[in-house]
């Protein structure tokens, strides 16, 4: 099959999705699915809680933090993730230990905070990811959640927050936390109960779409086709980019695959 040249802008067959298949050859799986623009709240500004807050920059573990001033600030994206839901831990045995978890699209900044079961609420949201902000040097210009079953109080929580909320499965950053959390960190934690975790391990898996939805119209396409580009492509300096992938967001890459690598994946026509 020949390459698709994704510049070319005249093609007659425009690219509407390539969603990438990554093989444990090349690098994780991730799907990106987002919201059309029109789903995208901008919210008006509100006075920002000052509080001393840190921020967890470890990998594997909850505790201890490490102070916000200690993180390097010039990695950190104003593009946030947010998730805010039950991990499959009882606390004293009782009731569901609930966390709310914050990084940037680069995942240079991780913040996890907890949330005490009976202050679930858009009000106990919207407080800690105001003080989160106010204790930042970078700020989020857009702040984007993937859970469904936390609609509602995600995007009643930013309201009266100056950023963009924008329901997203393109959290990669989060996904692959959330993941390291599930492998690493619950399963030490007293009150660890993995049948809590539902499907994935995440009280539903990332990518655990129960309900049936019609597809939008810019992924039904009329022809598909399967593809695979080289590594390179996704790279600095290759031929793909933010700017022509078309609907969604690249995945991140790792840079220490080869650049001769294949990326299989899935390109819909029209």
């Amino acid at each position: 099959m020949n390459a698709i040249n994704w510049s070319n802008s005249s093609s007659p067959l425009k690219v509407l999705l390539c969603t990438l298949l990554l093989s444990c050859a090349t690098f994780r799986s991730s799907f990106a699915f987002t919201t059309p623009p029109s789903a995208s709240v901008r919210h008006n500004s509100n006075s920002i809680k000052s509080s001393i807050i840190t921020a967890s920059s470890s990998l594997s573990s909850a505790s201890p933090d490490t102070a916000v001033n200690e993180l390097d600030w010039e990695k950190v994206t104003d593009e946030w993730e947010l998730d805010c839901y039950s991990r499959p831990v009882l606390v004293d045995g009782k009731k569901k230990l609930w966390e709310i978890l914050l990084t940037d699209s680069s995942g240079n900044m991780r913040i996890q905070r907890v949330l005490p079961s009976n202050k679930v609420n858009s009000r106990e949201v919207r407080r800690v990811v105001e003080e989160i902000i106010d204790n930042s040097e970078v700020k989020p210009s857009t702040i984007r959640f993937f859970r469904g079953a936390m609609f509602n109080m995600i995007n009643i929580a930013l309201s009266e927050i100056d950023v963009v909320a924008r329901p997203s499965r393109c959290t990669f950053a989060l996904a692959q936390w959330i993941e390291e959390r599930n492998r690493d960190v619950y399963p030490k934690m007293d009150g660890y109960r993995p049948t809590m975790g539902g499907v994935g391990g995440i009280g539903g898996t990332f990518l655990d779409i129960r309900t049936a939805v019609k597809l939008p119209d810019a992924l039904r396409g009329e022809k598909y086709a399967f593809v695979g580009l080289p590594l390179a492509e996704f790279l600095e300096g290759g031929g793909i980019d933010g700017s022509n992938i078309g609907v969604g967001r690249l995945a991140p890459v790792d840079n220490t695959l080869p650049a001769d690598s294949f990326v299989q994946g899935v390109v819909i026509l029209t």
